[in-house]
């Protein structure tokens, strides 16, 4: 399978909000609801996806992906130095394309991405009760942060350690672990990730089409 993740566009925005809607409905049926309707409507995400905070994964020219990447999150982590993390929200996977490889390679592009801007963590958020999709983020290498009340949700807080930029930063010896399913896997090294599972022929994982500027 090859996935290309590249930022979206306005005339995207129908699109995510398909995909967040298909997850949603799935999440609701398995009675571990997450969003809301009304919140993942086009007119509720229109005006993040027009700042280039969403980015789409595609296989074979189909959206099978999403999720929001952004450089600031007032809301969830306001206790956090502004300049040292990433954050994402909204990662979601259509139903057919589950099974962990499309969003084991979403975290790590985010996670790559957030490397190649100078962060020193990707942060992100989840329900605490959500005990599952909490076990993923652990297993794919993030650490429990804190756990927090925003508004009326409470939520466990969690961050992936990144490495100081520079050549050494391991790269290739993490590599066939992100192939094998991100289990214990330091997500760091975007291409020798996708050298590996090209050489699987599991997902080859293409750079983003447009190149995004430092989002505020």
């Amino acid at each position: 399978m090859h996935l290309a993740i590249r930022q979206a566009a306005a005339g995207d925005t129908p699109v995510i909000s398909d995909i967040l809607l298909e997850a949603a409905h799935w999440l609701q049926r398995e009675g571990a609801p997450m969003w809301r309707d009304d919140e993942v409507t086009p007119e509720r995400i229109a005006s993040d996806v027009s700042v280039g905070s969403f980015y789409l994964a595609e296989s074979a020219g189909e959206a099978i992906g999403t999720l929001k990447f952004q450089l600031s999150d007032p809301i969830f982590w306001p206790d956090v130095p502004t300049d040292e993390s990433a954050f994402i929200h909204r990662v979601a996977v259509r139903r057919h394309f589950s099974g962990g490889t499309a969003s084991s390679a979403l975290l790590a592009w985010a996670a790559e991405r957030a490397h190649a801007l100078g962060r020193r963590y990707l942060r992100l958020d989840c329900e605490a009760s959500r005990l599952r999709l909490r076990a993923v983020y652990e297993r794919f290498g993030f650490q429990h942060h804190s756990d927090r009340h925003v508004g009326p949700y409470f939520v466990s807080r969690y961050e992936l350690p990144l490495p100081r930029p520079g050549p050494n930063h391991a790269m290739e010896r993490t590599a066939d672990r992100y192939a094998d399913g991100a289990r214990g896997y330091y997500p760091i090294g975007f291409a020798a990730a996708a050298r590996t599972l090209q050489r699987r022929k599991r997902v080859v994982i293409q750079p983003e089409s447009n190149q995004a500027n430092p989002l505020n």
